[in-house]
């Protein structure tokens, strides 16, 4: 499940991209709405989409403002506009799609396809570092420091049976 926020000017604009994600993504959970960039600035860190479908040309602060405005993000970007000439600068700044309006449904879904495989690529990566990081650990030091309640615990990297995550954690 891909966690989105939809970010445009325009209210009738973010009805119709939440109705067709609902409709023609399932994949895709939309957690927030915004139609105005600077509410998106403030909200966006709070929320952590994995994904967030954009308009580009706004009143106050443009999406590529915003975007500088929230850097370092975690999360992907799917540009949604009614212009072609900031596709090039769409693409530097690393967006997974540039998606005219109106939008098309097999262009929606291909670009959600691209995001999801996007995640599952930097997740696999992820794991990977803490993979090696463990790997490391365990060959340079005997003991991993655990943060408890009563502050930290050094446990022996013996003892450990088993690791379990908790959400992000």
């Amino acid at each position: 499940m891909l966690r989105a926020i939809l970010v445009d000017d325009e209210v009738s604009c973010t009805d119709v991209l939440h109705w067709q994600i609902e409709t023609y993504c399932p994949e895709v959970q939309v957690a927030g709405i915004y139609n105005s960039s600077a509410l998106a600035l403030d909200l966006i860190p709070q929320v952590h989409p994995d994904l967030v479908f954009m308009d580009i040309e706004m009143p106050g602060m443009n999406a590529f403002d915003l975007l500088n405005r929230l850097k370092p993000f975690s999360f992907q970007v799917i540009f949604v506009t009614a212009y072609n000439q900031f596709a090039l600068q769409a693409f530097k700044e690393n967006a997974v799609d540039y998606l005219l309006k109106p939008i098309e449904k097999s262009e929606l879904i291909t670009a959600v396809d691209k995001a999801r495989q996007r995640k599952g690529v930097e997740e696999n990566e992820k794991l990977d570092k803490l993979i090696k990081l463990f790997s490391d650990q365990l060959s340079n030091n005997r003991k991993i420091a655990l943060p408890t309640n009563d502050g930290i615990s050094f446990v022996n990297v013996d003892q450990i049976v088993r690791c379990e995550s908790d959400s992000n954690y």
